[in-house]
């Protein structure tokens, strides 16, 4: 079977790169599917709403293109600004909806390094382990084996048993987390949990809410980069 002519103006890498821009979404969509992408995640989907935006803005300045032979070139210039003004209007109020949460594991964990006493509790959610066990300067971290996340494993701290790693992002796993932190607190003296997350999605903020609240435990923000800490219960701590 031959191939599909080409038109006269378009080189193979030309063709190649239409293609690539049009199998984009389906592709994206299919690997969601399967669970191996978060799909339209603020963070790891930016490119796709760039890719989309500049295809949209080819496609029409390629229209605007197009119309100017057949209407005079003021015209087809009034459309592109027309275009470009309603771009602006619609997109802004959505970009700064939509702003990326400042969390920066590293910072987060440095701070905890040094400010947390000997016997304060450290809970760390599941997309944030891998980070804290890189940056996390006492002892050695352990690898155990995880089919639910894309890396297939999770990194946990056997030595360190203050130090709880959330097993899930979901309600269940939330709230066994949170249980156990406060099993660890309890062992210690006027102890503080310490709360390391970062990537939370919409759905496990919601289920870090309900834990906590469930568990009557109230954090406040510590810092400038998404850390968080529960204060030490009882009346004698301070």
């Amino acid at each position: 079977m031959s191939a599909l002519p080409l038109p006269p103006s378009m080189t193979t890498r030309q063709a190649a790169t239409a293609l690539t821009l049009v199998a984009l979404w389906p592709e994206m969509l299919i690997i969601s599917a399967l669970h191996k992408y978060p799909f339209l995640d603020e963070r790891t989907s930016t490119f796709l709403f760039a890719v989309t935006v500049v295809v949209a803005a080819i496609g029409v300045a390629g229209v605007c293109s197009l119309l100017r032979p057949r209407l005079k070139g003021t015209v087809a210039a009034g459309l592109a600004a027309i275009a470009l003004a309603a771009f602006a209007l619609q997109v802004k109020p959505y970009v700064h909806s939509h702003r990326i949460p400042v969390e920066e594991v590293r910072d987060q964990t440095r701070y905890v390094a040094a400010h947390a006493g000997p016997t304060d509790v450290i809970l760390v959610n599941l997309d944030s382990n891998w980070g804290f066990a890189y940056y996390w300067p006492v002892g050695q971290p352990a690898r155990r084996a995880d089919q639910a996340v894309i890396q297939e494993y999770e990194a946990y701290f056997p030595a360190q048993p203050r130090i709880v790693v959330a097993a899930n992002r979901n309600p269940a796993g939330v709230s066994a987390a949170v249980s156990q932190a406060m099993t660890q607190q309890r062992r210690g003296t006027c102890a503080r949990i310490w709360l390391v997350r970062a990537h939370v999605s919409v759905a496990e903020q919601a289920a870090w809410h309900a834990a906590l609240r469930h568990h009557g435990l109230a954090a406040r923000a510590v810092g400038q980069h998404g850390l968080s800490v529960v204060p030490a219960a009882g009346s004698s701590c301070r």
